[in-house]
C-alpha cells in the first residue's frame, strides 16, 4: 500500500506565518503533483493544531524569547513563537494545496503539555496520534500488513516535522521515502544532519519525479544519493 503523508503544509510555516520556513510555499505545487499523479492508495494530511500555552511556546515562560532553549519534559528544546493555533488562519492549509485530494487528516500537537514534531508520537514518546492505527487498519482492509506499507513523506520542515515523521515511520517498521523536492528546511546545517540521520535509518531520499513517472523507484540512484549523505 502506497501512502503519501503531507506534513504541516500550513500558513504559519509559509511566508506570512508566525514561523516561516524559507521557501515553504514552494512545496505546494510539488505536493499537488504527487497528489494528482503519484498513484497513492491513501493520501493523509498530517497537521499541527496547538492550543494556547503549548509547552513548546516561548510565551509560556516569563522572560524567555522565541528560539532560545529551555528544558521541557527533561529535554533541552528550542522554544518557538506561538504557531499553528487551532481554529486560526495559521493552522489552515497553504494557499493552493489540493486539500480536496487528501483522504484523511491526522492532527498532532493537540495536547498542551507535550510537544509533537512527529506525525506518529509526541516527543516524550508517550502520546500517540492515530496515524499508525489508521495505516494498519487501511492495510488490513486490503489484506496487507505492516510490511506492505510504503510511506512517502513530504512537507515542512525537512529538518523537523517531516524528517522526524519519516524517522519514526522507519522505526515503526514501515518502508519510508522522503520526497526531498516536496520539502523545505529551516536551516542548511540542521537539514544536512537530518538527511544523514534518514540515510542511516534506511529512509530513501528521492525526488517527486521518481514517484510520478513510475511505480518502480530508481533504487540505484537513491542508493548513490544516500551514500553521499553519509560522507
Amino acid at each position: 500500500m502506497r501512502v503519501l503523508l503531507v506534513i504541516d503544509e500550513i500558513n504559519d510555516f509559509g511566508p506570512d506565518g508566525a514561523l516561516p520556513v524559507p521557501e515553504g510555499e514552494k512545496v505546494v505545487p510539488v505536493t499537488n503533483e504527487l497528489l494528482e499523479h503519484g498513484k497513492f492508495d491513501l493520501r493523509v494530511n498530517v497537521c499541527e493544531k496547538h492550543k494556547p500555552g503549548n509547552v513548546s511556546f516561548a510565551s509560556r515562560y516569563p522572560g524567555l524569547k522565541p528560539f532560545e532553549t529551555h528544558v521541557v519534559n527533561g529535554k533541552v528544546y528550542t522554544v518557538w513563537p506561538d504557531h499553528s493555533l487551532e481554529n486560526t488562519w495559521g493552522a489552515d492549509p497553504l494557499p493552493g494545496l489540493r486539500v480536496d485530494l487528501l483522504d484523511r487528516t491526522v492532527v498532532k500537537g493537540a495536547d498542551v503539555e507535550v510537544h509533537s514534531y512527529s506525525g506518529f508520537i509526541d516527543d516524550t514518546r508517550t502520546v500517540n496520534t492515530e496515524l499508525e492505527t489508521l495505516l494498519l487498519a487501511e492495510a488490513q482492509s486490503r489484506g496487507e500488513g505492516r510490511e506492505d506499507i510504503e510511506l512517502f513523506v513530504c512537507g515542512l520542515a525537512t529538518d523537523y516535522c517531516a524528517g522526524i515523521t519519516a524517522l519514526d515511520g522507519a522505526n515503526l517498521g514501515f518502508k519510508v521515502a522522503l520526497v526531498l523536492d516536496a520539502c523545505r528546511a529551516i536551516a542548511p546545517e540542521t537539514e544536512l544532519k537530518m538527511l544523514r540521520d534518514l540515510a542511516a535509518a534506511g529512509v530513501r531520499v528521492i525526488e517527486s519525479r521518481e514517484v510520478c513517472e513510475s511505480r518502480e523507484l530508481s533504487v540505484p540512484q537513491v542508493r548513490e544519493r544516500t551514500q553521499e549523505l553519509r560522507a
